[in-house]
This record gives structure tokens, sequence and C-alpha cells, in this order.
């Protein structure tokens, strides 16, 4: 069995190397200017229901998620750790899903980075790409899975909705990340402006791979005001 946790929210989500970087430089990246221009400032994350899918295997849910992080480098780069909780899946039977070392519910995926990235090639939709930690999953009964993969990328979503975020200040961002409306089990968004490289998450069990995605809505809260920059 294959499942996979990571995100959000965000992530959402460890410090592992940005792998495509130049390719995201290369198409630009918006700019999150902090509260009281700091150069790094901090934030909480928080979500509701998660559930994580692969092809051909049973879906993983949770029902809660918290995290904290920060942003830095110009307003263009981030890192931030996730919890999980009420994790379980179900197949015949439900059971109780977990990280490597930690509580019975709980899938922590450890400091990831993100990058603000635009969803589309006019560049006023702005998103976030995020490179998630190698996180191993343990549900009772079953195979472990590895989740990994070279990204995962989520909406930054509007607060007036169909109005775009450019130039909008706020102490609360909700980040939606979605499930392709013509196959559950592949993301949404999977390219920056829609264009060069693929990102996806990926559930390893044993030798097996196969592509997987995270469905989860979350918040990032700011101690003041940040505001998005197109640039």
């Amino acid at each position: 069995m294959s499942k996979k946790l990571m995100l959000l929210a965000a992530g959402a989500l460890t410090a592992l190397a940005f792998a495509a970087l130049p390719a995201v430089a290369s198409a630009g990246e918006w700019v999150m200017d902090c509260p009281g221009g700091a150069k790094t400032c901090n934030f909480t994350t928080s979500g509701g229901h998660a559930e994580l899918r692969a092809e051909g295997e049973p879906t993983i849910t949770c029902t809660s998620s918290t995290g904290s992080g920060s942003v830095s480098e110009g307003g263009k780069t981030g890192t931030f750790g996730l919890t999980f909780k009420g994790c379980t899946a179900t197949l015949f039977f439900t059971v109780s899903c977990n990280s490597a070392g930690a509580a019975s519910g709980e899938i922590k995926v450890a400091s990831s980075v993100s990058h603000n990235v635009y969803l589309e090639p006019n560049k006023t939709t702005p998103g976030l790409l995020v490179t998630p930690a190698t996180t191993e999953i343990i549900c009772a009964g079953f195979s472990n899975i590895t989740v990994t993969g070279n990204g995962l990328i989520g909406h930054l979503r509007e607060l007036t909705p169909g109005v775009s975020n450019c130039s909008k200040e706020s102490e609360t961002w909700n980040v939606d990340f979605k499930a392709d409306p013509a196959n559950s089990k592949t993301q949404d968004w999977e390219q920056v402006t829609t264009e060069g490289t693929f990102y996806d998450l990926h559930a390893v069990t044993s030798s097996t791979v196969r592509t997987a995605v995270m469905v989860a809505s979350g918040q990032i809260k700011f101690v003041g005001k940040s505001k998005v920059t197109c640039v």
C-alpha cells in the first residue's frame, strides 16, 4: 500500500535542495513584503481536513494540521514544517497512520522549502511551490510508504474572489492544494506559469513509485499585515 502526506499549507511543508530553482527564477517570482518592512518574518499555519491520494491505493485522511515557518531571501523563499493529526487509512477496515517516530495518528513533515511562483503566464495569479521533506509513513497492517517528489503547487486564494492578490495586504492568506478535476490522483497545478518542469509528489513502496497528490486547504498567518507584490 502506498500513501502520501506532505503539506500544507501551504503549505505548506525539509530544507531539501530546491531542485528546480533556475527554472523558477527564470519564470519570475512574486514577493511577500513582511510586516513593518522586515527582511525575515515568521508565520504560523493551520488547516482542516486533508487527503493524500495515489493511484490504486487507499486514501489517507487527516482531520487537521498545524505548523510554523518563516519567509526570507527578499520575500521570495520560505521554510516551514507541518504536523497532521487524526490521520487514518481505510481499506476493508480503518487504521491509524503516523510518520516514523510520531504518535499514533500524527504525520510530521520536517521543515520544507517553498518558493513564490505564478500559476499563469500573465503573472497575476500567485501560488506556492513546496519542495517537500521526504517523509516515511506507517499505517498499521500495511507496508511503509516513503513520500517524496520534486514539488507540490498550491494556489494563494484571492482575498476577493476573482480578483488578483497582486498588491493586496493581509495578516492571513489562504492556500489551496487541489486535485486535477479530470484526474483525482494528480495535482491541479503541475507547472509554473503552465510551462516547463512538471512537479509531482511520489509515493514509494518497496520499488514501486506512484504519482501522489495532496488535497487540502490551509491558512498562513503573520503578525501584522504582509503584502503580495507581483514583479
